[in-house]
């Protein structure tokens, strides 16, 4: 994120939030390709330096939601006590985030925006590797294994895959937080990492 639009000052919150909404009105409007990011700022009534200190690029203001929902996640993983196994510690992680992890209207829009459009699923496909990357190094340094072993790396892209399909799901469905949260234990039970 670019330096001073911090998400835990409500004030730089509210600020990213109010553009991401009028992104997506545009994007909904007009489609992702024919609006710029001068347009963005201009609907939400600030200047483009102003954009840029919120989001560095068009993509960031289509993603921030899932951006800022991933960096807590591993933020949380790299706390968690290492004596729980490592599925138990991803199930916590998540359903600490709680109610943030439930789909709101607006996430539904920006699921439909990403799907019909081929740069922002090539963006959807960057951001998730690189939060595998994340996940391996987070797995490689609490099983004592590289990241680039195999068992770590096939294990992040699976929690990552597992993470997306549910959120899909939910957002897909409708679903409420018990049923997220159903959904994501059965899905969790169906890998078993060798190490753990």
């Amino acid at each position: 994120m670019p330096a001073g639009s911090s998400p835990r000052d409500p004030r730089a919150a509210a600020t990213r939030a109010r553009i991401a909404s009028c992104a997506l009105r545009l994007f909904q409007e007009h489609g992702y390709d024919a609006v710029t990011t001068e347009d963005i700022a201009s609907a939400a009534g600030i200047n483009p330096r102003t954009y840029f200190r919120h989001f560095a690029t068009k993509a960031a203001v289509v993603f921030f939601t899932s951006e800022d929902a991933m960096d807590d996640l591993v933020r949380s993983l790299h706390r968690h006590d290492p004596r729980v196994s490592l599925i138990d510690a991803v199930i916590e992680a998540i359903l600490a985030q709680g109610a943030s992890q439930i789909p709101q209207p607006d996430d539904v829009a920006r699921f439909e925006l990403v799907r019909s459009t081929p740069s922002l699923l090539e963006e959807m496909r960057n951001r998730h590797a690189r939060y595998e990357e994340h996940l391996a190094e987070w797995i490689a340094r609490r099983v004592g294994r590289d990241t680039a072993d195999v068992d770590v790396r096939v294990v992040a892209a699976c929690l990552i895959a597992i993470r997306r399909v549910v959120m899909e799901d939910a957002i897909r469905t409708g679903a409420d937080l018990a049923e997220a949260e159903r959904l994501l234990r059965r899905a969790l039970g169906m890998l078993h990492p060798p190490f753990d």
